[in-house]
Order: C-alpha cells, then sequence, then structure tokens
C-alpha cells in the first residue's frame, strides 16, 4: 500500500469536484474493507477499545486526517474528528469512521456532520 502526499488546498478542491452521494460510497468501501485490511495488517484484533486507538493513533495522529476528541455522555460514547477541509471532507471521515464501526463491530453510529468536523455518538 502506498502513500500520496497531498497538501491542504489541493485535497479540499479534489474533494469539492466529487459529488457528496460518490464520497460517501468511497468512505463506505474505505472505512469497511480497507481499514479492517490495515488492521489485519498491523495483527489488530478489532475490538471496540482497539478501534478506537486505531481512530486516534493512526488515522489522527499518525495521518493527520483530522483531530479526535472522544467522551462519554450518559451512556453514549461521542467521538468528534475535526479539521479545516470542508464539508466534504467531513461527509468522508465521517461516514469512514462510521463504516469500520459497523463492518468490524456491528455497532451502527449515529453521525453527524458539519463544515469542519463530524460527530459519531454510539449507544453503549
Amino acid at each position: 500500500m502506498g502513500v500520496v502526499f497531498l497538501t491542504r488546498p489541493i485535497l479540499a478542491r479534489i474533494m469539492e469536484c466529487c459529488p457528496e452521494e460518490e464520497i460517501e460510497a468511497i468512505a463506505e468501501i474505505s472505512g469497511s474493507t480497507g481499514a479492517k485490511d490495515m488492521l489485519r495488517t498491523m495483527g489488530i484484533n478489532p475490538t471496540y477499545t482497539e478501534l478506537t486507538h486505531y481512530i486516534e493513533d493512526t488515522l489522527s495522529k499518525s495521518a493527520n486526517w483530522f483531530g479526535y476528541s472522544q467522551y462519554t455522555k450518559g451512556k453514549k460514547e461521542i467521538i468528534h474528528l475535526h479539521h479545516e477541509l470542508g464539508r466534504k471532507w467531513s461527509l468522508f471521515v465521517g461516514n469512514h469512521v462510521a463504516a469500520m464501526f459497523k463492518s468490524m463491530l456491528n455497532i451502527t453510529a449515529k453521525t453527524e456532520i458539519f463544515d469542519n468536523s463530524a460527530t459519531l455518538e454510539i449507544n453503549m
């Protein structure tokens, strides 16, 4: 698996050319099959804790896709992903992470998309 380096402004411009439905479809595929393959390559068993660590450590800190915060509110776990790349990047990362939870743990996350962030709410 290779890596392509793009500046943030270039990525944001590319994202703007793509219809939202296509971004959602790509996020669904990359969040389910792509992420599952990556975790298996790393030897990680997809538990809730391991998956949230992967999202925070790999996607947030290493890949710098977004800033990451997570907290508990009652019986709900809230995961907030924030960035500066616009609504379509929010759509991609929100759906990508939601697809990871669904495909690996059969957990449905309620996703809310904003201009520069996505929030996932998971019932525990």
